[in-house]
């Protein structure tokens, strides 16, 4: 994939529509955007939410897991989504 785009950014130089290159190369246009997971930039912890999910867990590390870290911050007064809670549990890791 990285050859066919290294394709298409040298036909764009030669003044080539993108349509054209991507065409000529056989690439699709959401392929040539696509930016993967290791060439995006991560996202910053909030820290006050880890002190409080480092709470929460104390002594219970092993067996809570992100639904019943989610429910303990909702109980606490934290307006939280569970997909936020998953990627700081995440980042702690265990």
């Amino acid at each position: 994939m990285v050859m066919k785009r290294q394709l298409v950014e040298g036909l764009i130089m030669e003044g080539k529509p993108l349509k054209v290159a991507l065409e000529a190369v056989g690439m699709a246009k959401s392929s040539y955007y696509y930016r993967s997971a290791g060439r995006r930039k991560p996202r910053a912890l909030d820290e006050a939410l880890v002190r409080t999910i480092n709470e929460v867990r104390q002594g219970h590390a092993g067996v809570y897991g992100y639904r019943k870290v989610t429910m303990a911050l909702r109980a606490a007064g934290w307006k939280i989504n569970a997909k936020k809670v998953l990627r700081h549990l995440r980042a702690l890791g265990p």
